[in-house]
């Protein structure tokens, strides 16, 4: 859907589209865009294969099932957060399943995530989430910590921070342990007692015969249909007849706002998939003042077959999409019974039974109305009933046995315990964990039937904002482009189906950072082509090539760097890699040498991406030994179409070089709070690349240069604009100009050419790095590797400076330094 209008988020950044909208339109007519954003496409794999792998990281293994439940596990815990639609949400986490939940909550909220990779120092993730206004944060700790240090003085719109792996005081603690599954053919005993766990299974139609305290934790198999003949503390829900006289009163838990009895009617429970849910013990709700920590993420959540015309499978998140009706009645006519129960605040006795809750119902219990422990409380000005939460679209019938039933988990937080039920239905009974609540027991089943209770709510446009990549570029700060669901799932889906032609599942191998541009194709690989993930927790050459050996990827997605030592390790013996289709590596153009033992080694062609993060993309397929590695393919015009442009940017006759621009359906809608690089680097939808280069006769792109004054650094962009404004402000430097020196192994490498103050020395590069690090909060991997002290910076003709003879002077500088420590070891 082609936008007509800026996208405004509720922090009041705006976002428009540059493409003209009848381009749009005519992509979309093409049949170049799903049509659906990004959480819908992936809501749809999980239907399709609940238990394909979807992810594969050093941790083990996640189906698509246990993904979507922790996509709505992370998705919960911002909503409780405040976080809703129209947000920006910053992303830093390294490779995982967490990075991949992460990104997927925060398109389930209908917001936009911003991500960069993970790092030491601070000083991109400040200038990022200022110009950015991002409303939240899920970082390590270590960022969360230094981040939250300032944000009352440097971040105005940041409301939540969230952690994965470690604690920062004032974030919410994400989960990042994995359950342990119960075991079926057990039945709860007897009354539940406070902090107590049962890791049993709950065979059908067992009851809870006596009462269920707070703090209990039921984490094992529940099958639908059990009932609750005994007192349920507030906030829980109980599928079969609950007794009138079900009280809050005297059993509230801390920060509650229910001071009397709710009792519902009794309520016929209806027919429902039996499923396995897995939830860890409670944990308490923090660890430290001001933390509120979440416990681990549920388990796997098994689909099975129901009767015909049962609720639909899905997950979807808790409450996201209520259905219409009185604001605390808590009503909702599902497909296998009617629901009855909770109020406004969401506290009280709720009953579900394989059917759909309303607004404000048990499946909406948060601690809304005070402070309790581990509790995250609404924004200032905000209802429990009233919160503006988004509303998600009931995902689509999938394609599978008629009636299915989703049998997820309910999501946990706090110290929430749950037993059975959906905690991913929309609407459904799975809704009535409880956001720091101390419990909230769900027993049964439920999901959403398309156009039952549950499918009520409002689509995302995916002409709209859904993902914020992140380069370095030319500039002083990271510069942020702004993608569309259409661009990100349309364009660059489209690139991968080209990349996996001919595979009926991809399985990737991505040694990139996911939060960068390139590595952005890792969750495209899942929501779009419904392939498998395969992830490490850092780069290293024989990590690398066991991964291969051991998941048998069919694609491998890296850098020249990263192959160059992967072919240093030594051959196992019998080494073969014949699983593998396609080595794809994103640079300028493969050296030759490497090219040529790659395709040795690896025994499949060599794709070569020639892309960046501002919406250009061209490969190159390499079946064999080639020199000439500058020229690549025909563009695809489901991603992006190429014209080589004079220095006004009129259009140049095919065969003369000029610079490159592109658009196509990948095209970005635009720069994020920069409307200087809007006018600079767009025209008429246009992307300006800054690179050298000509279409030839028969269609294919030739790249001459990078035009751009950006470091690459063995996969990395460096920008030297940006560490020059760090370093100027070292107290013993006058001037600072970085640039890029010629090397073997990365490529190239940053050095920094420095003119002291008059009468200081100059800094040594430890003392340099040192005040960029500690005191700037310079990320690591942009620290200067070469130091040269000159007396003046060398002057052109015109007398600006000249970056050719300061290039010149550090190469001769690099090659003494090199020469030098070759001669004494």
């Amino acid at each position: 859907m082609a936008r007509t209008r800026p996208w405004t988020s509720r922090q009041g950044l705006e976002l428009a589209d540059l493409v003209p909208a009848e381009l749009r339109r005519s992509w979309a007519d093409q049949g170049h865009y799903p049509g659906e954003d990004l959480y819908r496409l992936f809501t749809r794999q999980v239907h399709r294969h609940p238990d394909r792998p979807a992810v594969i990281d050093p941790t083990g293994s996640l189906t698509y099932a246990e993904l979507a439940d922790r996509v709505g596990c992370f998705a919960e815990a911002m909503r409780g957060a405040g976080i809703a639609d129209r947000e920006i949400v910053a992303l830093r986490l390294p490779n995982g399943w967490p990075a991949v939940a992460a990104e997927l909550a925060v398109a389930a909220l209908g917001s936009v995530a911003l991500t960069f990779p993970d790092g030491r120092g601070s000083a991109d993730a400040f200038s990022l989430l200022h110009r950015s206004r991002a409303s939240g944060l899920v970082a390590t700790a270590a960022t969360a910590r230094a981040v939250l240090a300032e944000a009352d003085t440097r971040l105005p719109h940041l409301r939540a921070a969230f952690t994965v792996g470690g604690e920062a005081r004032g974030a919410v603690r994400l989960p990042g342990g994995e359950a342990s599954p119960g075991t079926a053919g057990s039945a709860l005993p007897g009354p539940v007692s406070p902090g107590s766990a049962l890791p049993g299974p709950v065979s059908p139609g067992s009851a809870l015969p006596g009462p269920v305290s707070p703090g209990s934790a039921l984490p094992g198999p529940v099958s639908p249909g059990s009932a609750a003949s005994g007192p349920v503390s507030p906030g829980s829900a109980a599928s079969g007849p609950v007794s009138p006289g079900s009280a809050a009163s005297g059993s509230a838990l801390p920060g509650s706002a229910a001071s009397g009895p709710v009792s519902p009617g009794p309520v016929s429970p209806g027919p429902a998939a039996s499923g396995r849910v897995s939830s860890g013990p409670a944990w308490p709700g923090s660890a430290s003042a001001g933390l509120a920590a979440l416990p681990a993420s549920p388990g796997p959540a098994m689909p099975a077959p129901a009767s015909p015309g049962s609720a639909l499978p899905g997950p979807a998140l808790p409450g996201l999409a209520p259905p219409a009706g009185p604001a605390g009645a808590g009503r909702g006519a599902g497909p296998a019974g009617r629901v009855e129960g909770g109020s406004a605040t969401g506290l009280g006795v709720g009953v579900a039974g394989g059917a759909e809750l309303g607004v404000g119902g048990a499946g909406a219990a948060s601690s809304w109305g005070g402070e309790a422990p581990g509790a995250v409380q609404p924004a200032e000005g905000e209802s429990a009933a009233g919160a503006p939460f988004p509303a998600r679209p009931a995902p689509a019938p999938p394609t599978g046995p008629a009636g299915a039933r989703w049998a997820g988990s309910a999501v946990e937080v706090g110290v929430a315990p749950v037993v059975g039920g959906s905690g991913h239905g929309v609407g459904g009974a799975g809704a009535g964990s409880a956001v720091g609540v101390g419990v909230a027991l769900v027993v049964g089943g439920s999901g959403h039937g398309v156009g039952g209770a549950g499918a009520a709510g409002g689509a995302v446009d995916p002409g709209g904002p859904a993902r914020v990549l992140v380069s370095s570029g030319s500039e002083a700060e990271p510069k942020m482009i702004a993608y569309s669901h259409d661009a990100m799932a349309g364009g660059r889906g489209n690139y991968l189906r080209a990349v996996y032609a001919g595979t009926a599942v991809p399985r990737a191998l991505v040694m990139v950072p996911l939060a960068s541009s390139y590595g952005s194709l890792g969750v495209v690989t899942l929501y779009r082509h419904g392939g498998t993930l395969v992830l490490l927790d850092g780069f290293d050459a024989p990590a690398a090539m066991r991964a291969i050996a051991v998941h048998r990827p069919t694609h491998v997605f890296g850098v020249a760097t990263m192959v160059q030592r992967m072919l240093a390790v030594p051959s196992e013996p019998g080494e073969r890699f014949s699983f593998l289709r396609a080595l794809v590596l994103s640079c300028d153009g493969v050296p030759a040498p490497l090219l040529a033992a790659a395709l040795e080694r690896f025994g499949c062609p060599v794709s070569n991406l020639y892309g960046s993060s501002d919406g250009v993309n061209c490969r190159a397929e390499h079946w064999r030994q080639s020199e000439d590695t500058t020229l690549l393919g025909r563009p695809d015009p489901a991603v992006c179409g190429f014209r080589s442009c004079d220095e006004q940017g009129r259009p140049l006759p095919v065969g003369v070089a000029g610079e490159l621009w592109a658009l196509g359906p990948m095209t970005p809608l635009c720069y994020v709070g920069a409307p200087e690089l809007d006018a600079r680097r767009r025209s008429g939808g246009w992307v300006r690349t800054g690179d050298h280069g000509l279409v030839t006769a028969e269609g294919r792109v030739r790249l001459l240069r990078r035009n751009s004054q950006v470091v690459k650094r063995g996969g990395y962009s460096i920008s030297p604009a940006e560490v020059e404004r760090h370093a100027a402000t070292h107290p013993d430097l006058a001037e600072a100009v970085c640039v890029a020196v010629p090397d073997p192994e990365f490529g190239e490498r940053l050095c920094v050419c420095v003119v002291a103050r008059p009468g200081r020395p100059a800094p040594a590069l430890p003392e340099l790095n040192r005040h960029l690090e500690e005191v700037r909060g310079l990320e690591r991997r942009k620290l200067p590797e070469q130091l040269v002290p000159l007396a003046a910076l060398p002057l052109g003709a015109t007398g600006k400076l000249s970056r050719v003879e300061l290039v010149r002077q550090a190469t001769v500088a690099a090659t003494a330094t090199a020469t030098s420590g070759a001669a004494a070891g």
